[in-house]
């Protein structure tokens, strides 16, 4: 089920991402107005795992932060803006030092403790949530970065996202169905 304040929340993404397309921009993150933003690195690496007995799907992230000369950057917070289609919660997980919350819509982690932000020149892994169904087709993305241990802002990834294939992991039975009457022909040819 999709909340007004999560519906409110995609809208004001998407009609970001269309300003940032019609104007042609090629840059990868973007503000909230809009405009493209090509002042700071930001790597997102994924991948996905589908549990075929759980009927379930486990998206992992981890996120990089390049060096720039000019300014020092952190990241404090990183927001999954969900697909329209993902089921419900099946668990969530985060770094050291970092809380998550998960909505109907969109799954925030935020850094809660001194040194826990993603400094410059840092890869962090661990940020992960699970829910019922299968893997989406995209998302959006949102981090909450500080320049020089200003006030951070939001940045928001200008591409939906192609999820990589999942893995899948096969449920016990299924296995054994399918060993169970390639063992009886075996026998039956022995006989």
């Amino acid at each position: 089920m999709n909340t007004p304040r999560g519906f409110l929340f995609r809208c004001l993404v998407a009609l970001g991402v269309a300003v940032l397309w019609a104007r042609g921009a090629e840059a990868a993150l973007m503000t909230t107005s809009g405009e493209a933003f090509t002042g700071v690195d930001i790597t997102l690496a994924m991948s996905t795992a589908t549990d075929a007995g759980a009927g379930t799907t486990t998206l992992s992230f981890e996120i990089s932060l390049g060096a720039d000369a000019a300014a020092d950057w952190q990241i404090v917070g990183f927001t999954v803006i969900r697909e329209w289609g993902e089921g419900a919660f099946h668990g969530t997980g985060s770094p050291t030092g970092w809380s998550v919350t998960a909505y109907d819509d969109f799954v925030n982690w935020k850094a809660h403790t001194a040194g826990s932000e993603i400094p410059e020149e840092t890869t962090v892994p661990a940020f992960t949530y699970a829910y019922f169904g299968d893997a989406p087709a995209g998302q959006f993305y949102r981090y909450l970065v500080s320049q020089d241990g200003g006030t951070p802002f939001q940045l928001i990834s200008a591409d939906v996202t192609a999820i990589p294939p999942a893995v899948v992991i096969p449920e016990p039975t299924a296995a054994a169905l399918l060993v169970m009457p390639l063992a009886a022909l075996l026998y039956r040819r022995r006989t």
